[in-house]
């Protein structure tokens, strides 16, 4: 079942495949630019020039953080929604229903392999922009990683937004049964739910962030409780 499943979805994976190494590929050369940059005009910014470094490499960066938004996007647009509409349009799903395996284990085993074979491929250029982020961040002004929409680019969320578009698409197309629909309907939930987070996140961060030590619960430090001790006997 997950032969077929496979078969029936390579062609788009391994479009989504090339989309991700270019993409990956591209953040790898700039990182080395980048690195090549610095160790041509100094580790610091140079005093007269201090906007040259974001002058120089501003724009590419900002279109590597799009590529990594997007990506997410696309997957659930291609390979999401047409994962079970393209069965009822081409009505294959009554030769795979027809079979032994149960309409569960046929939905789960095909969702399954895409949401396993995209976050594989979205490791990629995950790790490329990590990469790159370290080399960038603090001479372009987004050294804090909790700044929008450098957030979202970083960490677990990019594979979260992917699985979610993915099973966005998928349940969408399940639905409406046709392709083109199924894509648009992703795209606008996919779009509605970014603009929700977006509108809802700046007024729950502060709320949730405190600076300071972090120090464990129920746990005095050791030198105060050696205090109390002395103190007691």
């Amino acid at each position: 079942m997950m032969w077929v499943a496979w078969r029936q979805q390579r062609a788009t994976l391994l479009g989504l495949a090339a989309v991700a190494v270019a993409l990956a590929a591209a953040m790898v050369y700039l990182r080395f630019d980048m690195q090549a940059f610095i160790h041509a005009h100094g580790p610091a910014p140079d005093p007269a020039q201090p906007y040259r470094f974001s002058d120089t490499y501003g724009e590419p960066a900002e279109l590597m953080l799009f590529g990594m938004l997007l990506l997410p996007l696309l997957i659930g647009m291609f390979l999401g929604a047409p994962l079970f509409s393209r069965e009822f349009e081409q009505h294959t799903h009554l030769l795979a229903l027809s079979q032994s395996v149960g309409r569960t284990r046929w939905a789960l085993v095909k969702l399954g392999v895409a949401a396993g074979a995209s976050v594989l491929l979205l490791l990629v250029p995950l790790g490329a922009y990590t990469w790159m982020y370290r080399v960038a961040g603090h001479r372009m002004d987004i050294d804090d990683r909790f700044i929008r929409p450098v957030f979202e680019a970083q960490g677990l969320l990019p594979i979260m937004y992917t699985v979610f578009a993915l099973v966005a698409g998928a349940g969408i197309g399940l639905l409406l049964g046709n392709t083109v629909a199924a894509i648009g309907a992703t795209l606008a939930v996919f779009a509605i739910a970014r603009f929700s987070v977006e509108r809802i996140r700046p007024g729950r961060l502060d709320e949730h962030t405190q600076p300071g030590r972090v120090r464990r619960q129920g746990r005095p430090p050791r030198r105060a409780g050696r205090r109390r001790r002395a103190d007691a006997l």
